[in-house]
């Protein structure tokens, strides 16, 4: 009896030994888990730390870097008389340095290049020796310094006949899915407001409004044409023009041969005439002026406005692409008169 007594404690001492063995390591290793599960949280929030918004990434004080001509001597690329790239490609196309003056601005390392070798257009690290992306072609560059001096810039790259929008990083922001962006050729602020985040973009021979570093779609790719003002857009769709808020709230609209915001006005043209408007849709001046042209964004063929101090605006007008003015105007937006003045 006093075995079977003696038997049955050892036993029961036994089970509280192995009970205490099995939560001791039930203890380390809940305890090594959360560790591991703690570290992997720490380690996520380090890399969120350090990683650079797109915003940052994208923008810096805006400066203008002017390198001296590079030239291809015996197969080799230069800037400043430093080598930045060996020619592999040597055919009929020549290799080149790309962009000169229109990639004019300085980046986060001060050391990428638009490079052409043979059938290649890529952003080239020559500090690092490397290619950071490679497309069919690089088409253009939209930049654009804001009140703080940052410059917000991109690259418009074409990939497969259609295009995409590129950071000047090397960042894929926009995959190549448009048949345009900012037709391209960007001489003039209508086409895109990149401190806003909006450019224009086509498909179909339709145009639309996008986040250049989203993709996001503001305006849908429903219109004949659109022009991006720092407040407005002037949307035009079947010979229908309207001036519109951001948030495409209209504001005026009509039947016209074509309108334009210029120096805080509105500008409508109907056939040969012009009118002017406040930007509430209000007609500012009772007569209008005669173009023969409409109002193009180049720099100009159809007419030039400029605001003076005293709140007048200087209006000239040009019957050719010599850009010689034929007739001039000023307009008295306060008293509503348009008086014929020398030009200049």
């Amino acid at each position: 009896m006093s075995e079977k007594i003696e038997k049955k404690k050892n036993n029961k001492a036994l089970i509280i030994i192995i009970s205490i063995i099995l939560f001791v390591i039930g203890f380390i290793l809940g305890y090594n888990l959360l560790s591991d599960e703690s570290s992997k949280e720490n380690d996520n929030k380090k890399k969120e730390e350090n990683k650079e918004p797109v915003s940052e990434v994208l923008y810096k004080p805006y400066e203008t870097c002017i390198y001296n001509d590079c030239h291809d001597e015996n197969g080799k690329l230069y800037i400043d008389d430093k080598e930045i790239y060996e020619c592999q490609n040597k055919g009929e196309e020549e290799c080149q340095f790309l962009f000169t003056q229109q990639f004019a601005y300085c980046n986060a390392t001060d050391s990428l290049a638009v490079l052409q070798d043979g059938d290649k257009v890529f952003l080239y690290d020559y500090k690092n020796k490397k290619v950071i992306f490679e497309a069919d072609f690089i088409t253009s560059t939209f930049e654009q310094p804001n009140s703080n001096g940052e410059n917000y810039a991109y690259l418009v790259f074409e990939q497969d006949g259609k295009k995409g929008i590129l950071s000047i990083y090397g960042q894929v922001l926009v995959d190549a899915k448009y048949d345009d962006i900012g037709n391209s050729t960007p001489t003039y602020n209508g086409e895109y407001n990149v401190t806003k985040k909006m450019i224009s973009v086509t498909n179909n021979n339709l145009m639309g409004v996008i986040n250049p570093e989203t993709g996001e779609i503001i305006v849908p790719l429903e219109y004949d044409n659109i022009e991006i003002f720092d407040d407005y857009y002037v949307l035009e769709k079947a010979g229908v023009y309207s001036l519109t808020s951001h948030d495409l709230e209209e504001i005026f609209s009509g039947e016209y041969t074509d309108m334009t915001v210029l120096e805080n006005y509105l500008f409508v043209q109907e056939d040969n005439d012009v009118f002017i408007y406040d930007l509430e849709g209000n007609k500012v001046i009772d007569n209008s002026f005669k173009t023969e042209y409409t109002f193009e964004h180049n720099y100009l063929s159809g007419y030039n406005v400029t605001s003076n101090e005293d709140g007048t605006l200087d209006i000239e007008t040009y019957t050719g692409d010599e850009r010689i003015a034929t007739a001039c105007y000023n307009a008295n937006p306060e008293s509503g008169t348009l008086t014929t003045i020398v030009c200049k």
